[in-house]
């Protein structure tokens, strides 16, 4: 299956990510002459949705392919905590508007890992957002970094959403499973994860 797959997103992936890039460029080079301008506001909102939308879409494609076709991992070692405190950022302007709110909790001594940085903020960056997404209304996102007795690093992200349905816990790392509405997720993201934190 995932043969098959690998060979029809290496196939379309230069068709699609080549307008989604121009859609990208041109709304930004749009929005950059209308900046600042009051009898623009609307406009401005729209054209921000189509650029978000095609980065949406540049995104899928580049999920798929690394699924599909993994590429060796950057090993090095870091302190997580800059990760964790760079997805926050990248996420929290997703749900603007929002009542939730995102806390990190974190010992004061580095958390030093040995792993591929920009992957590991990808399943940060992951995680975070389905956490958001598992919450109606109210609530809060909290991402805990400690140090283990034994030297090791462990990341906790807990939120207060209405959780994971018994029936589902064994396929959230399937890919391709996703219980969010149609269009609302590809279903790659946890199995993204298993597949950085597995190697």
């Amino acid at each position: 299956r995932l043969a098959s797959i690998g060979a029809v997103a290496d196939g379309v992936a230069h068709e699609i990510n080549n307008p989604a890039g121009i859609l990208v460029a041109r709304t930004d080079y749009l929005l950059s002459t209308i900046e600042g301008r009051p009898a623009y506001a609307e406009i401005c909102d729209d054209l921000d949705t189509i650029r978000r939308q095609a980065q949406r879409i540049a995104k899928t494609v580049r999920d798929l392919l690394t699924f599909t076709r993994p590429t060796p991992l950057y090993r090095e070692v870091f302190d997580l905590k800059p990760v964790v405190e760079s997805a926050l950022a990248l996420v929290r302007p997703l749900v603007p508007g929002s009542r939730i709110v995102f806390e990190y909790r974190t010992s004061m001594e580095p958390c030093r890992v040995c792993g591929d940085r920009d992957r590991l903020e990808q399943i940060f960056t992951n995680l975070l957002t389905n956490a958001a997404q598992a919450i109606r209304g109210d609530g809060r996102v909290v991402v805990t970094t400690s140090v283990l007795p034994d030297g090791g690093v462990e990341a906790i992200v807990r939120d207060s959403g209405i959780g994971i349905a018994p029936e589902h816990l064994d396929r959230i790392f399937e890919p391709f499973f996703t219980t969010k509405a149609h269009g609302a997720g590809t279903g790659l993201g946890l199995s993204l994860a298993y597949a950085v934190i597995r190697y």
